[in-house]
């Protein structure tokens, strides 16, 4: 199924956002830019959590690269608050959805650029977009270390072997699912 195919490969419950959850996340979305320290820049999307307050150091939708502009150090403050950036390619992001549009379409969500943020486009199932996948989860920590915490239990990245592998719920996997035994 559309909805579950990427996320079977990194283990269960994982999926894709619908094309709701992007539409309601675009109002809490903005262009932005993140520099290294050796002055790359990487232009992608910035969404806050609800209920953010901080807009000295973010304007949504500004419709420009630059102005919510951030370096390393800067950018990993804001995402210990909870903020998430979505890189794109080329100066134009596009992440699927779960939702289908027909037999051989589904919807992506986020399609954004410099000059606009769109969360209901349809397209080829085979066209190459990315993706970003969730979990859905039953108690939802709140504080910044309880969230750390808590994806420490749920997962963990070992070196086995000269393999990266991921132990989870007592089960280890490889890097694209498949349970070593």
């Amino acid at each position: 199924p559309w909805a579950s195919t990427y996320g079977s490969y990194i283990g269960t419950g994982w999926r894709l956002l619908t094309v709701e959850e992007w539409q309601y996340l675009s109002s809490y979305a903005g262009q932005a830019t993140i520099e290294d320290t050796i002055g790359t820049q990487q232009h992608g999307l910035m969404l806050v959590p609800d209920g953010w307050t901080d807009t000295l150091t973010f304007k949504p939708s500004p419709n420009n690269w630059t102005t919510n502009s951030y370096t390393t150090a800067s950018w990993k403050q804001l995402e210990a608050s909870g903020a998430v950036f979505l890189p794109c390619a080329e100066d134009m992001g596009m992440y699927w959805s779960a939702t289908q549009d027909g037999e051989s379409d589904a919807y992506y969500c986020m399609n954004f650029s410099v000059e606009s943020i769109d969360a209901n486009t349809s397209a080829t199932r085979t066209t190459p977009f990315s993706v970003r996948l969730v979990k859905d989860v039953t108690e939802t920590p709140t504080d910044v270390e309880e969230i750390k915490n808590y994806e420490l239990k749920i997962s963990n990245k070992i070196l086995r072997d000269g393999q990266i592998v991921i132990v989870r719920d007592g089960k280890t996997y490889t890097m694209i699912g498949t349970e070593v035994r």
